[in-house]
């Protein structure tokens, strides 16, 4: 999969390039400069955007798009500084997560603005921006006392930089330089590609387009963890031996857990982050019900395939939605939940949140 970042210099008028490689080739939109406002309003196929907008004053906005069989949330967002724009959000694909950075920094970042935040990112990470910054470590002609002071931090970070000498900004004139920057967590580095595009697509800035191994060939794993011989077992184990140290009970334990745990890889199909074990179970249990009752012509199969495929139904809509949203749309046929959780603590629990907070305590953990 790869990720294309672009200073568009507003998106309302280059829509029709969004149509067309390498767009289309990209899985990741990281554009800067969108110049959308809030009720602007804006979607295409297979993409889920998140958005930054200027409340007070023209120009700026973000725009992260990811593919919709993937989830994201905003970890860090800051709008409305005159001098830097920054939307973070972190992705989970499948069995691994990792963070996308976008930065605008329109009079040059200020790298002491976004170091205690870029201090605490752990999972892989890309930052992709508009710096504004020149150095001729990555091809400019001149430097600033912000970019050497953005070097500086480069040197002692755990991120490295992707760029090369090729320009990523043309001007009116004819000059070029290096100011949309790319970098990504060291341990990525020999896993990712990264080139500039040759047409600015209508922008004074150059697509760059940085492709992943990684998620190329990423599978769908589901762990399922086999607990009634995992405490048997454990329980055996701590009646047999005499004098247990924290060591021994500790390397036993992890050793029938892991004899324990199953992994299974499911096949290449675009399978939604919040798939389980159980929605696959109930997926599979549906379709061979389905075949039965469609070859067999039987009312009992037909009957078994309808047992199969209302759960089926509500796991699926229940993960699809989140627990929040599953529990308001489907509370008046919920009383047994709502009841027991409300005798479970003791107290009258009327509002949504309470009940909310609740279930998802009781079922959720």
């Amino acid at each position: 999969m790869s990720f294309l970042q672009w200073n568009c210099r507003s998106l309302k008028n280059k829509k029709i390039w969004l149509h067309q490689p390498p767009f289309t080739t990209s899985e990741f939109w990281v554009f800067q400069e969108t110049f959308l406002k809030a009720d602007d309003r804006l979607s295409f196929p297979n993409k889920i955007f998140f958005r930054t907008h200027r409340n007070n004053r023209t120009g700026g906005g973000l725009l992260i798009g990811i593919p919709t069989n993937m989830s994201g949330r905003v970890i860090f967002e800051n709008s409305q500084d005159p001098n830097l724009e920054i939307l973070a959000i972190e992705i989970r694909s499948n069995a691994f997560s990792f963070t996308i950075v976008n930065i605008y920094a329109p009079h040059g970042l200020d790298i002491t603005q976004v170091q205690p935040f870029f201090s605490t990112l752990k999972t892989p990470t890309f930052i992709f921006g508009d710096f504004n910054l020149h150095h001729p470590f990555w091809g400019g002609k001149t430097s600033t006392p912000k970019s050497e002071e953005f070097l500086d931090w480069l040197n002692q970070s755990h991120f490295s930089i992707l760029n090369t000498s090729t320009p990523t900004h043309i001007t009116h004139n004819f000059t070029s330089s290096v100011i949309d920057l790319t970098l990504c967590s060291a341990a990525l580095l020999n896993e990712v590609c990264c080139y500039v595009s040759d047409c600015t697509f209508e922008s004074d800035h150059l697509p760059i387009v940085v492709s992943w191994s990684k998620l190329a060939n990423a599978s769908k794993y589901l762990k399922t963890i086999y607990w009634n011989p995992i405490l048997r077992d454990s329980n055996t184990f701590l009646q047999s031996i005499a004098d247990p140290t924290v060591e021994i009970v500790t390397e036993k334990i992890s050793h029938t857990i892991n004899i324990n745990t199953k992994n299974q890889i499911l096949p290449n199909n675009e399978y939604p982050p919040w798939w389980n074990i159980a929605c696959n179970n109930f997926c599979h249990l549906k379709k061979i019900m389905w075949k039965k009752a469609r070859n067999s012509v039987s009312v009992p199969d037909w009957i078994r395939y309808k047992k199969y495929r209302k759960p089926w139904r509500m796991r699926y809509r229940e993960e699809q939605e989140g627990p929040q949203i599953f529990i308001e749309r489907n509370r008046p046929g919920m009383p047994q939940i709502v009841g027991s959780a409300l005798l479970m603590n003791g107290t009258t629990e009327s509002t949504s949140t309470e009940q909310f907070s609740t279930i998802t305590t009781l079922f959720y953990g």
